[in-house]
């Protein structure tokens, strides 16, 4: 008489069989989840740099910028964007989310347009290159903006 089932060899093959397919598998996943963590960090930067263009372009059409908030160095602080130059007023812009860490790399505004740029947005780099509108993040820290 046969017994109904499976014997311990064929329990241990499809085991052995699964673990390959995990091992294969988990390398790709893992890119896959680090390619889309590094698009939002570069999605991010845009949005954030978009709001920020924008809210420069109000603020001069209103003409409530006192001192040309259309060219300057910036840093992102706790209230809004602070101009580093002496005397310049602040773009009060309140940014959603995770602001990007400016403190050792401030970024410039000419003519109301953020020019080339790298922010720092968790564990990366993301540079932004104003010719061509577009951001992409590393996790390793370029030596100019634009590289």
């Amino acid at each position: 008489m046969k017994s109904k089932g499976f014997t311990l060899i064929e329990l241990l093959a499809v085991i052995v069989i699964l673990a390959i397919i995990a091992l294969i598998a988990t390398p790709t996943i893992l890119g896959v989840v680090e390619t889309a963590r590094k698009g939002a960090a570069e999605s991010s930067i845009l949005g954030f740099i978009d709001a920020v263009e924008k809210q420069v372009m109000i603020n001069e059409m209103d003409d409530v910028a006192t001192n040309n908030v259309t060219n300057g160095t910036y840093n992102v602080t706790a209230t809004g964007i602070q101009n580093t130059e002496a005397g310049s007023t602040n773009i009060a812009i309140g940014v959603k989310g995770q602001r990007p860490d400016t403190s050792t790399s401030p970024f410039t505004i000419t003519n109301g347009e953020i020019q080339d740029s790298v922010f720092k947005l968790g564990k990366y780099y993301v540079t932004y290159t104003q010719s061509t509108g577009k951001a992409s993040a590393s996790t390793t820290a370029p030596t100019t903006p634009g590289e």
